[in-house]
């Protein structure tokens, strides 16, 4: 085995080279590193994204809601904190840190403030939670009191339906607690295209004069919602700039150049490697988990 495996966490080039070698029989050396810090690190919540959420609903009180949640993913996108993680050249995180769980309060917060002194506590599916992260939790809760999907889910739901609810008939559980699932973008048309391609379509859209408000609301959010995808890949170029400034290692040096130098032009157009179209694939799936 080569020395420089055994340096465990002394991140060195030599632990991620090009050529495959085994290692406890055990291939690609960068996969095994990138996992094993993601099996170490302690899942926990996160209350980042749901003060953000809560304050920009705030501001935009009284606007059209699809303005509202393009907004609300403008500012979650530009405000939340980003990392690069050590190894990693595909970069995109959900959360403040690595395995953290974000909260969605805008469906349904009841149950979260139920369960904030029991997620450590579980049989399964534990999360490590802080003091401070239970009284951020705990000081929005008033503000979604009957703003929820779940408010308004039971807010439209025959006595029957409730009825059947109760008498354990019918299980809602997270349909109605929770976003759609089971999602699949048009790959085809971000990659040849990109999310800027996309948006340049929605501007056209606008500048038609038989639009009814419904549609130029529409158009408008798809333009909010692009910029903040766009501008959330070059906050990662951004950082990896910073970080290539203050790296010793010459190879590690490139792999942070060649990050931001992908993040910097990503959605702008077409997709033009390999590389480039992975990260692609997983913005979208990353920021539609993040919404």
């Amino acid at each position: 085995m080569p020395a420089s495996v055994k340096e465990k966490k002394n991140r060195t080039d030599s632990m991620f080279p090009d050529t495959l070698y085994e290692y406890g029989g055990k291939g690609y050396p960068r996969v095994q590193h990138v996992r094993q810090e993601l099996i170490d690190a302690v899942p926990e919540i996160c209350a980042e994204r749901a003060l953000l959420i809560t304050e920009s609903y705030r501001e935009t009180e009284g606007q059209p809601f699809v303005l509202r949640k393009a907004r609300a993913l403008e500012k979650i996108l530009s405000e939340m904190s980003i990392f690069i993680e050590d190894g990693q050249l595909i970069v995109g995180n959900q959360a403040s840190r690595l395995r953290a769980a974000p909260i969605f309060p805008e469906y349904s917060i009841v149950w979260v403030i139920e369960e904030l002194d029991a997620f450590d506590k579980r049989s399964g599916d534990v999360f490590a939670i802080s003091g401070d992260t239970k009284e951020e939790l705990r000081s929005i809760h008033d503000f979604w009191h009957g703003k929820t999907h779940q408010d308004e889910v039971f807010a439209n739901m025959s006595d029957e339906n409730k009825l059947a609810g109760k008498q354990n008939v019918l299980h809602r559980g997270g349909i109605s607690m929770s976003g759609d699932g089971h999602i699949i973008p048009h790959h085809e048309k971000i990659l040849d295209k990109g999310f800027r391609g996309i948006q340049r379509e929605a501007v056209e859209e606008l500048e038609k004069d038989n639009l009814t408000d419904d549609q130029r609301d529409f158009y408008e959010a798809v333009v909010i919602a692009l910029e903040a995808a766009i501008q959330f890949a070059k906050r990662f170029a951004d950082l990896a700039i910073r970080m290539e400034k203050e790296e010793t290692d010459p190879d590690h040096k490139a792999e942070l150049q060649r990050i931001a130098e992908i993040n910097t032009r990503i959605f702008e157009g077409r997709a033009q490697t390999f590389h480039e179209a992975l990260q692609v694939v997983y913005y979208c799936h990353l920021i539609m988990m993040i919404e």
